[in-house]
């Protein structure tokens, strides 16, 4: 993970993680390993990471057009 993610990552993490339920714990632990999870995102939070990802997406679909018109 290059460092701006690492530190989108932290400001998420730090301003918009909920605690998971013991339950939600579970269950991601049982489906994806016991540290695959350590939070979950709020609404907010949540709608702040689509929003960079929809962002990412465009920028690569972008440099794509470009290469293939070269």
């Amino acid at each position: 993970m290059g460092r701006k993610n690492r530190e989108f990552t932290a400001r998420l993490a730090e301003k918009h993680s909920v605690r998971l339920t013991p339950q939600e714990r579970h269950f991601t632990g049982r489906e994806l390993g016991q540290s695959a999870v350590a939070y979950k995102l709020d609404a907010e939070g949540t709608r702040k990471l689509l929003k960079e990802l929809s962002k990412e997406v465009g920028d690569l679909d972008s440099r794509k057009k470009t290469e293939k018109d070269a």
